[in-house]
């Protein structure tokens, strides 16, 4: 488990952080935006942890979303799932490797319905009971709308 990280090629991890169940590095707690000083990059905290994160609803306005996805490949313990209208629609997992991947979805046929995303770790067996994410693209402007100024009160 400890040297999982030490000795695996990069996680493919795009951009300044990513969500993930193995490694231990949270924010500072003076400034979330830096690292805290204390863990260093590929500080580990195992397989132990279990949890789950439920986005925020939104509504789906186009053919697809992708992500990347790593870890685990147990689609029962670790896996990313879309739920439309509360209902889980599809699944996905990791390929039991640290390199996360590109993982499509469809949602073309859940247009104009309410939906979330969950990432769920219920696993604590090593050296794969860890789920991956990162780098969520929609095919559609989730940047959300911006009201005309005449209109407020």
């Amino acid at each position: 488990g400890q040297q999982l990280f030490q000795t695996a090629p990069s996680s493919n991890l795009q951009g300044r952080y990513y969500v993930s169940t193995y490694e231990q590095r949270p924010g500072a707690a003076e400034d979330y935006t830096r690292p805290d000083a204390a863990f260093a990059a590929g500080t580990v905290q195992g397989a132990a942890p279990v949890g789950v994160l439920t986005s925020e609803p939104f509504v789906v306005r186009g053919a697809s979303l992708s992500f990347l996805v790593g870890g685990g490949c147990d689609i029962y313990a670790t896996f990313v799932e879309l739920l439309v209208d509360g209902q889980a629609m599809q699944r996905v997992t990791g390929a039991c490797d640290v390199r996360m991947q590109r993982v499509t979805l469809s949602t073309a046929a859940f247009v104009a319905r309410a939906a979330q995303l969950r990432i769920v770790d219920n696993s604590s067996t090593e050296p794969w009971g860890f789920i991956s994410v990162d780098d969520f693209r929609f095919d559609w402007d989730v940047h959300g709308g911006a009201r005309d100024a005449s209109t407020r009160r």
